[in-house]
């Protein structure tokens, strides 16, 4: 969900080449920016444990696995 902070009327040229240097990313909207939430470390660190742990622990099990691929 992003958060709803415009930042300004922007064209969609200016809202590319910002993107490329920003290190939080905006969501680009009717012409305004709209910052997003981002992942950290440990958000992405969950991530994968949790869908090793789903994907090792559906193998094997008839049918639930092609739910992954």
């Amino acid at each position: 969900m992003a958060l709803d902070r415009t930042v300004q009327k922007t064209f969609l040229e200016d809202y590319f080449n910002l993107e490329e240097s920003s290190e939080i990313k905006h969501e680009y909207r009717d012409g305004k920016l709209i910052e997003m939430t981002g992942g950290t470390t440990n958000h992405n660190a969950i991530i994968v444990a949790l869908v090793s742990y789903l994907f090792f622990g559906l193998q094997g099990k008839k049918g639930l696995r092609s739910l992954w691929l």
